[in-house]
């Protein structure tokens, strides 16, 4: 995400540079509505909006991401011990305690617990390419699959009804049932703040690179500029240039 916001930015400010460069030739007099000082300034209200929409976006799912993490699995250290896969450990030896491991209950959760596979979160990278369907990472259904673990739980220690009485709170029916219902919201918070980030990436990438896009104007632009007297070599074209090269 950094590189490629980078990118952007970087874009659209040699593009503003341009524009300031622009607006100070008084031959600059196009009659294209794409390229008039006025629709370039609109224009790049729309990207710089856009582009904060990206980043709004990619913090909320980062801020989303890292509350997820700790409330779902524990920590490499072995810390966070009141999360879901924590709590699900606790079960099994609480159970297996209670009842010994030859019982069912014991080993239908003993059996749902080996099937956790914690995946850590990992930065939200942008895809550039032109693709408007959202797919599930592994590390999306490695949530959801805890929730679907934990609730399976959940029934399970119900069906043992008051023979299930531990004295860990965490791992009483009431909030264990609550912690994963939880962990089911945030997942669900998550997947739908995924496919409003695809959305506005999509969208700011179609201000870049699509029709009537940023790379278009450029070339109008610079097509534009080169019809004055010396074509190509003219001063002014030669400074437009420049301004989008960076340099």
């Amino acid at each position: 995400m950094v590189s490629s916001q980078n990118s952007y930015e970087t874009r659209i400010g040699r593009f503003q540079d341009m524009i300031a460069i622009l607006q100070t030739f008084p031959v600059y007099q196009p009659t294209n509505s794409f390229i008039t000082n006025e629709a370039l300034k609109k224009f790049v209200a729309d990207v710089l909006t856009k582009n904060t929409e990206v980043i709004t976006q990619d913090i909320f799912l980062k801020n989303k991401r890292d509350e997820r993490r700790l409330l779902a699995f524990k920590e490499a250290n072995g810390a966070n011990l009141e999360c879901v896969q924590a709590c699900l450990d606790n079960i099994a030896h609480y159970v297996a305690g209670e009842f010994g491991t030859t019982n069912t209950s014991y080993k239908q959760i003993y059996s749902l617990k080996r099937r956790i596979k914690p995946t850590y979160v990992k930065k939200v990278v942008e895809n550039d390419a032109p693709k408007r369907k959202a797919t599930r990472s592994s590390s999306e259904k490695s949530f959801t699959g805890l929730v679907g673990i934990a609730k399976q739980v959940v029934q399970i220690i119900t069906s043992l009804g008051s023979a299930y009485a531990p004295q860990n709170e965490a791992i009483q029916l009431a909030n264990f049932t609550k912690k994963t219902a939880e962990l089911d919201q945030v997942n669900q918070t998550i997947a739908l703040a995924l496919q409003q980030y695809s959305d506005v990436v999509q969208k700011r990438k179609d201000l870049y690179d699509g029709a009537g896009s940023m790379k278009s104007r450029v070339i109008m632009i610079r097509n534009y500029m080169s019809s004055f007297n010396g074509g190509r070599a003219n001063p002014q074209y030669m400074q437009v240039v420049a301004a989008l090269k960076g340099s």
